[in-house]
């Protein structure tokens, strides 16, 4: 029952569960075998936007700026000919998208995508600057312990070796010092030589402020130097120059508004894209939605284009061209829409020959008022262009109501309200550094004197304030939380100076209590480093503390129920954001008062009974990462009024969800359908243990007879004991309804596997769910998708031929295909695309559970699968710092923390006081870390035959404990426990629930920070 049947390396499968041998493939990267390249460790705030630390050291991407776009970089990849063999014959040539995995098949990298500015670090000894980036060094080399990037530098040309630490302050419990818009620069410069050597730090930054819109408002930019006690700082602003008095305005200039009934007029028309005149609102294509044009007619390169269908438009391409015109106001007044391409999808302004000015959509058919400031060009001939150069999705521009004017833009427009409206700053910790230009760029040089063998450290930080958010949907006026702290870049700074040993010191100890585990360093690295999400553009906190995300960056709004469902990340090492989501999102404004069901994205006015089902069994998790009961007395009426509005689409209270069922594969589903019934049972276990705590007696009986009914029923009716696995039973009367059918698809158990995450009793009984887990092995898994996705063209490409994975579904019996799965004619018909592919959350969600059964074959199962996603993140191929399912550091994939707390058996209960540890991974001599409502610090256990020693240590806050859980060696007599804290005895008793021992301590134990609980299980053997 091994892993044998796949044909796994036999060094491969002992990486699995060994720490410290060839193949416990940390992430690392050097120059010598050329991994440096695809690396991007995020290293800014959470909540601040996204930048990147790449593989030799450059920070590259800075998306930071407010910038409406999918994925971690607006990047549309051609399709590998190796590929595109495999694909759906109608993409044939299409560009891959963003959330179809273009960063998945071409990864940003620092040369394609440095940020739009200039910026960087170099040594400098005598007249000679050598940049820290892989050509100027002979040995490159880069280790990743996230949230700290390492990367040293050699050459035997130099005398001092460098070291970089990069970072920004990363403390989990502790929002507020995780959230800073900065990253750190530590360099420490070691002299390697026989003789002195004075060596120097250099800094230097190019003002990015209104780096997206600055050729719109020709704003002015600002540099100032400033010299502090703890540092000196270099901050770059911007602000608009005077404007025309209202007095000396002139009339508007009408130049455009394209209500032509037979052309384009004077415009020259290439092309085929906009075709022979402008389209008329009632011929433009329902799909589109509304377009906001001014008049009846518009410029627009898709309702205009020929063919029938969406993508036989997509593919045409055209270019309007004005008459050349005079500049003779002070703004070009336009409506822009469509994607966001800034080469081939925009609106250019010329003049002379030159481009000034472009503005494009932001993936939006709906057009948008934009502005050009034209004062510099006052009386220079120019023209417009309109460039559709773009095929694809979101292949398409239009433009409309062009207007030359005075009048300066509105408080909408105004720069002030800008994305990119703020401030940048560059520091050094050194009250003795100068000012400097490299290229012209302003920065900061330290100089340090080294004898031989001496290190001195030269701190840099990049720190920034941009407050204004882009309209999120349904969020247009939001401010960036950061900005409610600090009022420029400058005080970002200063006070990470003012409070760096504790800010560094915090960071320095989780990384080292993380990473100081007896489990292999792969896995540490794959299980906690997917939480990263937070670290980027997907994730965002309002100025009213409010927690809103992507899917993937740029990619399905909302915080999605169904989505962020499966990450188990976030709740533990920041719960106080889950808490948030809960309170102002789930059970504030997305809950509809009448029904109780909650709109999965917030604002859309849909449910889904998977995100319904989460969204209970998370605030049991909540409930559970918090100090006391305060959270869920506050939000229980919500909650049950909640898993109420699920229990009423079970209509005959059989535990099987019946009518549509909306769900995270983006379509209803109709029938009697497994996983979600699963899912179903396993919030209505967390609602009764919910009411239990609210000493709601009656509901909690009706819960629990609930699913006893429905775990009878799901096992009777939907687990088939031929194929050995659970099917759904589809609805005839819904023909085109997408369904997995008999199929045996990956969330098939999903409902107990997150029972685990929250410590609750089993839904599905073991036998079944063993067995569904094992075919999930035989059917699902390969090593090589290469052949399947040969024979099965239609999804995306999160795994490329030569990597392995676990399919979303497989139909190993012929009365149930994928032909069938599409439904009749179904309407969400694509959507069954998602069966072929291989998605890193759902994987780890299947991995976490195969690991908290306990079993040894599933044990080795679950880290195999989490094993292949490492693999095929590995930094030779792709950044694997982002995980992609529907665009970049895809919030799913942060279920990966599940399996960690699968590793270690983990339970937790804050208010109830009690911890506990059943490590699933050499038992005999364990340690792992821990999180809990007020602190974390790291357990230990070691066995010596039949007795046992644990130890809990507080490195971080407080940990309150009252009970602890633990399973003792075989043999070993739980009667034979001692207790003591720092050494001093706490009496307890002892008693033995479902094979493990639970110690109940006689009193209320507070562990502070340094402190130590031991736990001694002596043999009762005589020697």
């Amino acid at each position: 029952m091994g892993l044998g049947d796949k044909n796994l390396d036999s060094q491969w499968i002992e990486s699995l569960t060994h720490r410290g041998g060839d193949l416990d493939t940390k992430i690392v990267g050097s120059k010598e075998d050329g991994t440096l390249k695809y690396i991007g460790m995020p290293v800014g705030g959470i909540g601040c936007g996204t930048v990147y630390l790449g593989g030799d050291g450059r920070l590259f991407v800075w998306d930071i700026f407010n910038q409406f776009h999918e994925g971690v970089v607006a990047n549309k990849a051609e399709l590998p000919p190796e590929l595109e063999v495999r694909y759906q014959s109608q993409h044939k040539g299409a560009l891959l998208k963003e959330r179809d995995g273009a960063n998945y098949i071409s990864p940003p990298t620092p040369e394609r995508d440095p940020g739009g500015f200039e910026q960087g670090f170099g040594l400098r000894i005598g007249d000679r600057l050598q940049r820290f980036e892989e050509k100027h060094w002979a040995e490159v080399e880069f280790r990743g312990d996230w949230p700290i990037g390492t990367v040293s530098y050699r050459d035997p040309k130099t005398p001092v070796d460098v070291s970089l630490r990069a970072f920004s302050p990363f403390t989990p419990l502790e929002l507020d010092d995780s959230a800073l818009p900065v990253t750190v620069m530590e360099y420490t410069l070691r002299n390697t030589s026989s003789q002195p050597v004075t060596a120097a730090l250099s800094g230097w930054l190019e003002n990015a402020v209104g780096l997206h819109t600055r050729k719109s408002h020709g704003v002015e930019l600002k540099s100032e130097f400033s010299e502090h006690s703890e540092l000196r700082l270099l901050q770059h602003s911007a602000v608009l120059p005077k404007g025309r008095k209202a007095s000396d305005k002139r009339p508007d200039i009408v130049f455009e508004s394209f209500e032509g009934v037979n052309s384009y007029g004077t415009w020259k028309v290439e092309g085929d894209a906009f075709g022979t005149l402008p389209v008329h609102k009632h011929n433009v294509p329902d799909y589109m939605g509304g377009l906001k044009l001014e008049g009846e007619r518009t410029a627009n390169s898709h309702a205009s284009a020929p063919g029938k269908t969406l993508a036989e438009k997509d593919e045409s391409l055209g270019k309007l061209i004005s008459p050349t015109f005079t500049i003779d106001r002070d703004y070009l007044h336009f409506l822009i829409g469509g994607g966001m391409d800034e080469k081939r999808l925009c609106l250019n302004l010329i003049v002379d020959g030159e481009t000034v000015r472009s503005a494009t959509g932001k993936e939006s058919n709906a057009m948008e008022a934009a502005i050009f400031d034209l004062r510099e060009w006052q009386g220079r001939k120019a023209h417009i262009e309109v460039i559709d150069s773009a095929s694809g999705s979101w292949g398409n521009i239009g433009v409309d109501h062009i207007i030359f004017s005075d009048t300066e833009p509105d408080a909408e427009l105004s720069f002030a309200e800008a994305g990119d409206f703020g401030s940048m700053a560059l520091a050094v910790m050194d009250a003795s550094a100068s000012a400097i230009e490299y290229d012209g760029i302003p920065g900061w040089e330290s100089e340090v004197l080294l004898q031989p063998g001496e290190s001195k450290t030269v701190t840099f930080t990049i720190s920034w304030n941009f407050p204004n958010i882009y309209k999120l949907w349904g969020f247009p006026d939001e401010k960036n939380y950061y900005s409610t702290r600090f009022v420029d870049a400058e005080s970002v700074a200063l006070y990470t100076a003012k409070n760096f040993a504790r800010l560094k010191g915090n960071t320095e100890k989780w990384t080292r209590v993380w990473y100081d585990s007896t489990l292999p360093e792969w896995f540490m690295d794959r299980t906690l480093l997917t939480t990263n999400t937070l670290q980027t553009a997907n994730s965002w906190i309002f100025d009213d503390g409010q927690f809103w995300a992507w899917e993937g960056v740029g990619a399905c709004a909302g915080t999605c129920t169904h989505v962020w469902g499966y990450a188990q990340g976030v709740g533990r090492l920041f719960p106080s954001l889950e808490r948030n989501l809960r309170e102002v999102t789930d059970f504030g404004y997305a809950q509809d008062l009448e029904t109780g069901m909650i709109d999965f994205r917030g604002v859309n006015n849909a449910s889904a009974v998977d995100g319904q089902a989460g969204i209970v069994l998370r605030t049991l998790r909540e409930h559970q990462m918090s100090p006391n009961s305060d959270f869920l007395k506050r939000v229980w009426p919500k909650c049950k009024f909640a898993l109420e509005g699920l229990m009423h689409h079970d209509t005959d209270s059989d535990g099987i969800l019946d009518g549509p069922q909306h769900n995270t594969l983006d379509s209803a589903w109709y029938g009697e359908v497994a996983w979600l019934s699963g899912h179903y049972l396993a919030a209505v276990k967390a609602g009764e243990a919910l009411a239990h705590e609210m000493r709601d007696d009656e509901f909690a009986d009706e819960c629990r007879q609930l699913v006893e009914r429905g775990s009878l029923n799901v096992v009777e009716r939907l687990f088939d004991p031929k194929r050995g696995y659970f099917i759904n039973r589809v609805d005839p009367s819904h023909p085109a309804s997408v369904n997995s059918g008999t199929g045996c698809h990956i969330d098939q158990v999903f409902g107990q596997s997150w029972a685990f995450q929250v410590g609750l009793d089993r839904v599905l009984p073991a036998k079944e769910a063993h067995s569904a887990l094992r075919k999930l092995w035989d059917h699902n898994f390969l090593t090589d998708v290469s052949q399947w996705r040969l024979e099965n063209k239609p999804g995306r490409w999160y795994a490329v031929p030569g990597e392995g994975g676990l399919l979303m579904c497989t139909f190993p019996y012929p009365d149930w295909d994928y032909t069938r799965a599409l439904g009749v004619n179904a309407k969400y018909a694509w959507s069954a695309m998602y069966f072929n592919e291989c998605m890193s959350g759902f994987e780890y969600q299947v991995a976490s559970h195969m690991v908290f059964e306990g079993e040894p074959d599933l044990i080795q199962k679950g880290l195999a699968i989490t094993r292949t996603i490492h693999d095929r993140y590995n930094p030779s191929k792709r950044n694997p710092y982002n995980e992609i399912e529907c665009s970049d550091h895809y919030a799913r994939a942060a279920a990966s923390y599940g399996v960690f707390l699968a590793a270690c058996g983990f339970e937790y209960h804050g208010p109830d006081k009690q911890i506990g540890f059943d490590p699933r991974v050499s038992p005999e001599d364990f340690k792992a870390p821990f999180t809990s409502a007020e602190g974390w610090g790291s357990y230990r256990q070691q066995q010596n035959g039949d007795a046992m020693n644990a130890e809990l240590v507080v490195e971080h806050g407080v940990l309150d404990v009252r009970t602890v859980t633990l399973r003792l060696p075989e043999g070993a007599k739980a009667g034979t426990a001692s207790v003591s804290l720092n050494g001093i005895d706490v009496p307890c008793s002892t008693e033995i629930k479902e094979g493990r021992t639970v110690l109940s301590l006689s009193r209320d134990v507070e562990l502070k920070e340094g402190q130590r609980l031991n736990i001694l299980f002596k043999s009762d053997k005589v020697s």
